[in-house]
């Protein structure tokens, strides 16, 4: 990997506060249904893996 990264845009903190709060509007939108996610994009499955764990 190199070393481009100038500046960090969100901090994991920040980024893990955020799907907390997805997850809590998703499953009140959901509640009783059945949900399915859809990662589209190359490499989604990580945050698609830590939204699914925090619904």
């Amino acid at each position: 990997m190199g070393t481009d990264l100038q500046s960090v845009l969100l901090t994991k903190e920040e980024i893990d506060a955020k799907l907390v709060e997805l997850a809590a509007k998703i499953d009140a939108e959901y509640a009783g249904k059945d949900l399915l996610l859809v990662g589209v994009l190359k490499g989604a499955v990580m945050v698609m893996a830590d939204l699914a764990r925090a619904l």
